[in-house]
């Protein structure tokens, strides 16, 4: 009698079961992943633009919320020699929305927060002042609540 050679039903549903469970573990972990690359692509943004803004200001005096002569608008954030965008990354899906606050001794504060239909949902703020503090307000995507630091998990 000649052998049938070949997988069997059951087989193949071993198979994709096995497969079913590899991935239900994956998938989240990858999620993860996405969103700590994300967040940290931000923060490296957050300190080119906070770069720019000190270079800015030894050139110009100010951070540029009174350099209307120029033709930018009062936002630094939207000035081309700072960043140009209001969104991080510059280019492709928005993650964050960026804002610039100025305080009246002359310093400012820049607020990164997730927008709300993006991946980046319920990930938590991020804040970087004119003294280098760095703050992320993990799971808030106000920047109220407990301050750790962008290196925390």
């Amino acid at each position: 009698m000649n052998k049938i050679k070949g997988f069997t039903l059951i087989e193949l549903m071993i198979v994709v079961a096995v497969l079913a469970i590899l991935a239900s573990i994956a998938y989240p972990s990858y999620q993860s992943y996405v969103k700590r690359k994300t967040r940290a692509e931000t923060q490296s943004t957050m300190m080119e633009i906070a770069q720019k803004l000190q270079s800015y200001k030894l050139v110009n005096g100010d951070y540029g919320k009174n350099n209307t002569t120029s033709g930018y608008a009062t936002n630094p954030l939207t000035n081309p020699d700072v960043y140009g965008k209001t969104v991080s990354p510059r280019t492709g899906s928005a993650y964050y929305n960026l804002t610039i606050t100025n305080t009246p001794d002359s310093s400012w504060i820049l607020t990164a927060t997730p927008i709300t239909t993006s991946a980046q949902k319920n990930d938590g703020a991020l804040t970087l002042t004119h003294r280098g503090n760095q703050c992320w307000y993990k799971g808030k995507d106000d920047a109220t609540g407990s301050c750790l630091g962008w290196t925390d998990k």
